[in-house]
């Protein structure tokens, strides 16, 4: 009976510390992902609401951002930006179609958009209005 009583208040303990572990790795993403500046890592709609994009990993350990259109669900473009493990995020640029991505071996980097498709433009200057989480 003895042994009995001391195993269940052994479980219990366990179960106590496993969810208050949950709980503090929770925060602390919920947290970090507050800290992201304009980006986010979760669905994002264009400024108009016609396209959303999502991001998601790969089989090869890259992230992958794929565009939708909003009315419908239909596929329209992706890309693979950056590892995984080095992606902050994504967000639209306010008044276009642009998508621009936070790593964190390579900075801020956008996707212009141009007939129909995003490509990397090396050369495109981050609007006022997207914040890195390094600004």
């Amino acid at each position: 009976m003895n042994n009995k009583r001391n195993l269940i208040i052994f479980i219990l303990i366990v179960a106590v510390v496993c969810i208050s572990g949950i709980a503090i790795a929770r925060k602390n993403f919920v947290k970090k992902a507050k800290n992201m500046g304009s980006f986010t890592f979760d669905r994002i709609s264009s400024y108009d609401g016609k396209y959303y994009a999502i991001s998601d990993k790969t089989e090869k350990d890259n992230i992958t951002v794929s565009v939708y259109e909003t009315e419908n669900d239909v596929f329209v473009f992706s890309f693979e930006p950056v590892r995984a493990s080095d992606f902050w995020g994504i967000c639209w640029e306010s008044s276009s179609y642009n998508i621009w991505i936070q790593s964190r071996d390579i900075g801020v980097i956008c996707y212009s958009y141009e007939n129909d498709e995003w490509k990397l433009n090396e050369n495109a200057e981050r609007p006022n209005d997207i914040i890195s989480k390094y600004d």
